[in-house]
């Protein structure tokens, strides 16, 4: 498809006012990821594996409120751009309020009793596991705050405020990775701070942004609960959160898959866990193009605007593409260096040398397949502003359950690939997400 280059700068300039705070946000989302990377690397290989299972124990628990805060935005998105739904906004974002409050708390409960049940029950090194169970109950301490701030900056996002989330989450990654140095070296908490400096900081998150979108639900005339409203954020919401829960199923399940290969299976999972923090700069501006696809075509399809929406998306997905094939690039060609830098290392500050040999290799072949990733989010994005969220949850399933995990166990344990097997296996889930999504996108069914 040919876009003139007029039109292609009117919508990426568009796209960017949506994107450059976001990218602020993730950029300091990112920094906390890799204090608490380098902290716990200072502590040895065993916390450094310890936070990343703990880590990804937590994040399973926050499913449920992302795929709200995707049905919120495609319904709110579309409400703010509209003439004539103009009135439904304070309705829409108590509604939402009211209803992820409910689920929030809900899942804070089962957190806090399932996480620890489950890092017991996993296959881990004694030292790792009994870190990661400690540190699970430290993170569930914030898991209400840090739910209700997803949703609240989703509102926050769907209106075009998206200015008052950026300053909000750089005071708090600015508040989280003070409190991870003050705690960790400086009491005798040790490797707990990490997860209690994450906690006291989604405290902040959530009394700043819970301020600013209230007051988009007016009054307590304004006030009022709409089952109408719950119910089509509950129809977007559920096929994502089948997504979610897959990724981060999928994930743990991964990290199973790496606790028993045969050697070096801890050096592996703090590989991994290194390389994650890794992707997640990479992937800065593709979640960031993500979610400014799915903000714009909700307002475009607000204001009955079907074209513009496709012709919107496709250009932010060019700019994705484009952003992170270039930071690729540079991983690639400095991936020694990087890898020295986030290794767990001994008290003399050399690095681990099975770790460090570890994190080069992931980075060589998982960049590989980067900018397909890229595309496939931004048109992701624009599927799930347009509440097409059903077509993305069937895709993702095949996936993750038909290739990702299946592969996985069979180059990495049964082929005997170890762990260059494994991230050959999630090399080829990304390569097959991208086909499905732009298929996808590119039928303009979820135009209809």
């Amino acid at each position: 498809m040919k876009l003139p280059v007029w039109q292609l700068r009117v919508y990426l300039l568009a796209s960017w006012r949506l994107t450059f705070p976001m990218l602020v946000i993730m950029g300091f989302d990112v920094l906390i990821n890799l204090t608490d990377t380098l902290i716990a690397g200072m502590l040895g290989k065993q916390t450094q594996a310890a936070v990343g299972v703990a880590n990804q124990t937590y994040f399973v628990f926050t499913f449920i409120v992302n795929a709200v805060t995707v049905g919120t935005i495609a319904v709110i998105s579309r409400i703010a751009t509209s003439p004539n739904k103009k009135r439904e906004l304070p309705p829409a974002v108590y509604t939402a309020v009211y209803f992820a409050s409910v689920i929030s708390l809900v899942i804070t409960v089962i957190a806090g009793v399932s996480a620890p049940l489950i890092l017991k029950n996993i296959n881990l090194a004694p030292q790792v596991q009994s870190e990661a169970v400690s540190l699970a109950v430290f993170y569930n301490l914030g898991l209400f705050f840090h739910l209700m701030t997803i949703l609240f900056n989703g509102i926050l996002r769907a209106v075009g405020l998206i200015s008052v989330s950026m300053r909000v989450m750089v005071l708090t990654a600015c508040i989280n990775i003070a409190l991870n140095f003050i705690l960790v070296f400086f009491t005798p908490l040790h490797f707990i701070g990490i997860a209690l400096s994450t906690s006291a900081s989604w405290l902040v998150a959530f009394v700043l942004t819970g301020a600013a979108a209230l007051r988009l639900s007016g009054g307590k005339s304004l006030r009022r609960f709409s089952k109408d409203i719950m119910m089509k954020v509950a129809n977007i919401s559920w096929p994502s959160a089948v997504v979610m829960f897959s990724w981060q199923f999928s994930s743990f399940a991964v990290f199973y898959i790496i606790a028993k290969l045969p050697e070096g299976s801890v050096e592996t999972m703090a590989a991994l866990t290194a390389g994650l923090r890794i992707e997640s700069i990479i992937f800065m501006p593709a979640f960031a193009f993500n979610m400014a696809n799915a903000v714009t075509v909700g307002n475009f399809l607000g204001e009955d605007k079907p074209n513009e929406a496709f012709n919107a998306a496709f250009a932010t997905a060019l700019c994705s593409v484009a952003a992170v094939t270039l930071i690729t690039a540079c991983v690639l060609l400095f991936s020694s260096p990087i890898a020295y830098l986030l290794a767990s290392k001994d008290m003399g500050g050399t690095p681990n040398p099975e770790v460090y040999r570890e994190i080069v290799t992931y980075l060589k072949i998982i960049m590989l397949s980067e900018p397909l990733v890229a595309a496939h989010l931004a048109f992701g994005g624009a599927l799930a502003g347009a509440g097409d969220t059903k077509s993305i949850m069937k895709y993702t399933l095949v996936s993750l359950w038909v290739v990702r995990i299946p592969l996985v166990y069979l180059l990495g344990i049964t082929f005997e690939g170890g762990a260059i097997g494994v991230w050959w296996a999630m090399n080829l889930t990304f390569v097959s997400q991208a086909c499905f999504s732009a298929i996808r996108f590119f039928s303009k069914k979820w135009m209809a």
